[in-house]
């Protein structure tokens, strides 16, 4: 044979032998890249998921905070303490970088707050009702257009927000966060609600509301009207309906009673150790 075909041969086999293990070692490499990228990206997916619910947790627990704060109802307190410090745990998985696990104490807490927006909307919804029913007979005796039509209002936001109660409860079970974004449209109704009764009883009782068109015009004005509201209501002699309307008021306008909040308190006071799920983290840790 030919020495030239037999060279030209054996460069072709040694070329093909090069790049055969060339291609080797580049898909071990690729196969490796590829699993750590895959590990990151799914870690990053699990941060970005925890991240989402600790913030939509701050949401949730600002709103349920005042009607907790505000009302002393031992069985409201023990479900929001229970989530408050599931809450906490989460925060401080995460700051672990245990952002799966994480996330699993956010749904704990996420679960518990379902339970306790049910529990406050329901109270919230039959105290504004009453309210309002407490407040709408004069208005009516005395076909007196203003607060009759304040109190119209009240009615109407109390009825959507049972409407928005009960979109919310059947929305599907798992989706904890829009579930509970409802909730709070509700909420925000009930209160408007009981607004609403504290403007019909101080307009049916109150001249000047009904002849200052400057007061009318400015009753979307939340600091001047809730001032305005303050001031009649101070004024009134019974000091037990003084007490509870201003108080009534002040939560329509999320204030806190005497600047209390349930939610620091459990934050400054409560433990971990009060959850079980804590003590199994700890073991795991030794």
């Amino acid at each position: 044979m030919n020495k030239g075909v037999i060279m030209r041969r054996r460069i072709h086999f040694f070329m093909c032998s090069f790049f055969v293990i060339c291609g080797t070692l580049c898909g071990l490499y690729h196969d490796d890249g590829f699993a750590q990228r895959t590990k990151s990206s799914q870690q990053a997916g699990e941060q970005r998921k925890a991240e989402k619910g600790l913030k939509d947790n701050e949401r949730f627990f600002y709103y349920i905070n005042f009607s907790v704060s505000n009302s002393v109802v031992e069985q409201e307190r023990l479900v929001c303490r229970k989530a408050i410090l599931y809450d906490m745990f989460a925060r401080f998985l995460y700051m672990k970088f245990r952002f799966n696990d994480a996330y699993k104490q956010i749904r704990k807490s996420q679960e518990l707050l379902i339970e306790l927006y049910t529990m406050v909307l329901s109270r919230e919804i039959e105290e504004g009702k009453k309210l309002l029913d407490s407040v709408s007979p004069g208005p009516i005796m005395k076909n007196d257009y203003v607060s009759k039509h304040y109190c119209n209002l009240g009615y109407s936001n109390n009825e959507q927000a049972k409407i928005y109660m009960v979109m919310a409860d059947n929305y599907r079970t798992s989706l904890y966060s829009m579930r509970l974004y409802k909730y709070i449209q509700a909420l925000k109704k009930a209160k408007q609600a009981k607004r609403y009764a504290i403007i019909t009883y101080v307009t049916f009782r109150d001249k000047e509301f009904k002849k200052n068109s400057t007061i009318k015009d400015k009753v979307n004005d939340e600091p001047y009207i809730y001032s305005y509201l303050k001031i009649k209501l101070e004024a009134i002699q019974d000091e037990n309906e003084k007490k509870y309307l201003l108080n009534i008021l002040g939560d329509s306008y999320y204030q806190l009673y005497n600047d209390y909040s349930y939610y620091d308190d459990v934050w400054s006071n409560g433990s971990l150790h009060e959850l079980p799920e804590y003590a199994e983290y700890e073991k795991e840790e030794e």
